[in-house]
């Protein structure tokens, strides 16, 4: 596998006050953040994360209507890995075990694991 597979890996730029994903958009993406900033909110609580963090673990740990609004808060670099293909990928490598990938994530509050 590799970082460069488009099937995979997205690299996503946002400007300021971009809006990534709003309540009810359908999701099973993940999102690491490379750069700057964004503002999570979900049932009116608001976190701020940054390089190094990442969001959107439960969309793709249960694919479906995301309950986040996120909002880029200054010029912010992602990476957007894709839940299915990522899946697909490592079904295929592993020859077909049960994928736990999904249930690992949901977890933590820390990405741990991405192959």
């Amino acid at each position: 596998m590799k970082i460069e597979d488009p099937q995979l890996w997205e690299r996503v730029e946002a400007c300021p006050g971009q809006v990534l994903c709003r309540p009810g958009d359908r999701t099973d993406s993940l999102y690491l953040i490379r750069s700057g900033r964004v503002e999570l909110t979900e049932s009116g609580n608001t976190r701020i994360v940054g390089p190094g963090e990442f969001f959107g673990e439960l969309d793709f740990a249960q694919p479906g209507s995301s309950q986040l609004m996120v909002c880029a808060l200054e010029d912010t670099s992602l990476l957007r890995i894709d839940g299915k293909g990522l899946e697909n990928q490592l079904r295929e490598r592993r020859g077909g075990e049960k994928l736990r990938l999904r249930k690992l994530l949901g977890r933590g509050d820390r990405l741990i694991f991405l192959c």
